[in-house]
């Protein structure tokens, strides 16, 4: 279950509320936005919302990267200058000075042949570099600092139309096995595509097919998807799973197409600020000036 706010309303005693999230060693916070790469003003000033939150709260762990991370072409591959202008300069090491948890949305994949693969190799041209994506699907476990299992991370390549049907196949007995097997605290599952959203692209059937039963069947806290280019919250019947989406980070965005499963949305760019502790999974969404627009606290079942 979730208890809800939002700019301007109570929320009861000990939820995470608007003021800075208090610092403790057993939670773990994470920035989470994606279809950031347009070489646009407008990434440049969600980079900036970010730059100043993270001042203003430093101690964080890692950017969830939610695909579209570049795009147009990378004529020159893992060497392209994009890489430098785009990500490590617009994301600097002296404030991000953590992992970007990356995965590949479908610019990744369509703007270009071979970019995915360029995409999957540029950690192992640039030794250091916090880009992270060892495959197009991975997992991450998250400890607090005296090893408890907080969370456990699915990373997911949700471009089915991109992937063999025999990769589509193992991407889903992966997931199952994982599901199935030991588990953090929370399960947050995520990839570019949202199974269920209020924006322009409308529900992605193949997903909801094939990933949904899983979710249902082995209780995923939540999803965080991308795609359309908006802040969402949605909350499905028949799921107990959050579906959340923060794809603001860059390109146009583009107005809402129904209302339906919504708790939240914005059509704006911004970010979303990810709080994990044994006994809270607590969001929130900015938008690119810094103001909160929203959050929620998923209280442990």
């Amino acid at each position: 279950m979730s208890v809800l706010f939002a700019a301007g309303m109570s929320v009861r005693p000990g939820a995470w509320a608007l003021e800075p999230p208090v610092r403790s060693p057993a939670v773990r916070h994470f920035l989470c936005f994606g279809d950031w790469g347009f070489t646009g003003r407008e990434q440049g000033r969600v980079a900036r919302a970010m730059t100043v939150f993270l001042k203003a709260n430093p101690g964080y762990h890692g950017v969830l990267s939610l695909g579209d991370n570049f795009y147009g072409e990378l004529k020159k591959g893992v060497h392209d200058i994009r890489w430098k202008a785009e990500f490590e300069e617009m994301y600097p090491r002296p404030v991000f000075d953590q992992p970007f948890y990356a995965l590949l949305g479908n610019h990744d994949y369509d703007d270009q042949e071979g970019k995915a693969q360029i995409e999957l190799d540029y950690a192992a041209a640039h030794p250091g570099t916090r880009w992270t994506l060892p495959s197009r699907w991975y997992r991450t476990d998250f400890t607090d600092d005296s090893g408890r299992s907080l969370m456990t991370a699915l990373t997911l390549d949700s471009n089915h139309s991109n992937l063999a049907k025999k990769q589509w196949k193992e991407q889903i007995a992966w997931l199952e096995r994982q599901l199935s097997g030991p588990r953090g605290r929370w399960t947050l599952v995520m990839a570019h595509h949202p199974l269920f959203t209020n924006g322009t692209h409308g529900d992605n059937d193949t997903l909801i097919d094939e990933w949904g039963p899983l979710f249902e069947k082995y209780r995923v806290d939540a999803y965080l998807a991308g795609h359309d280019h908006d802040l969402e919250h949605l909350q499905v019947k028949g799921y107990s799973t959050d579906f959340l989406i923060s794809g603001g980070g860059g390109a146009p965005t583009r107005p809402g197409q129904t209302d339906e499963n919504r708790v939240f949305y914005r059509s704006v760019y911004g970010f979303m600020h990810l709080a994990v502790g044994p006994e809270e999974f607590a969001i929130r969404f900015y938008d690119a000036e810094g103001a909160v627009l929203y959050g929620y606290q998923r209280i442990p079942t």
